[in-house]
């Protein structure tokens, strides 16, 4: 729901880029109109750049049969699908905070909890791509009865549960504390002013601290177990170094990942 006094995108963008809100966590930074443009114009070039590489990538796996029956290949277009729609709705939110001063507070619902699922699934992706590298390096003998494509999509769909649950249960505990008007009515859309009740804030502190407790143990124990194996080989195997610089990549992609929410 729209709640301006102008009725183009352009005046909305003019008039809310002015504008701070009181009384809450977030505010919005007073931008000279040039500023606001420029900022969602380079936004909205960003995000094109990106999806045209994420579609030509998912295209490609599409294309050939071959990816199908590997598991990395399956996690890893997994992954481009699942950041490709983080940046989308990332963007699409950074747009609407400029040209929207509130929003339903059903649709921020939805687009904030469909946020923090893509957000928290990279990570855990990643770490399951490191532990196939692990088996195919430590126990190749092995690798092709333990990573099946079944197994593969068994895994995707328990990490899916798992960023789904904190979402899921914010969304419960903001049912439970707040009243049902609240649920009718237009707010800005941010994390903070959606989940307001403190409890919602100390468990996703916890929930995230085990969570990227896990992931980077995790990447730490394939690390070291693939140096070792490579020690241990009598000449340098390629597919080992490949292998162990996997993993680090991953590490570095767990590191700089986003924690807007």
């Amino acid at each position: 729901m729209l709640n301006s006094t102008s009725s183009s995108p352009l005046g909305l963008l003019l008039s809310n880029s002015s504008f701070t809100l009181t009384g809450g966590a977030v505010a919005v930074p007073k931008d000279s109109f040039s500023n606001a443009l420029t900022k969602n114009i380079v936004a909205m070039l960003v995000w094109l750049t990106l999806s045209v590489i994420n579609s030509s990538m998912v295209l490609t796996f599409l294309r050939h049969s071959l990816f199908y029956e590997n598991p990395r290949y399956i996690m890893f277009i997994c992954m481009v699908i699942n950041d490709a729609l983080q940046l989308t709705l990332v963007t699409a939110l950074y747009v609407a905070s400029y040209i929207f001063r509130k929003i339903h507070t059903s649709v921020c619902c939805l687009l904030i909890m469909t946020a923090v699922l893509t957000t928290r699934f990279t990570p855990l992706i990643l770490a399951g791509m490191a532990v196939e590298r692990y088996i195919s390096i430590c126990f190749p003998l092995h690798y092709s009865q333990m990573c099946t494509v079944p197994r593969t999509l068994l895994l995707i769909c328990i990490i899916f549960f798992l960023t789904a649950t904190p979402p899921v249960t914010d969304l419960l505990v903001a049912l439970v504390k707040e009243p049902p008007s609240f649920f009718h009515a237009t707010i800005f859309c941010d994390h903070t002013l959606l989940f307001r009740d403190r409890s919602i804030y100390y468990k996703n502190c916890v929930f995230d601290g085990t969570y990227l407790s896990c992931v980077a143990l995790t990447l730490l124990f394939t690390y070291c177990k693939i140096m070792l194996t490579a020690r241990a080989a009598s000449t340098g195997l390629a597919s080992v170094k490949r292998a162990r610089n996997t993993v680090v990549l991953h590490g570095v992609q767990v590191g700089v990942t986003p924690w807007w929410f």
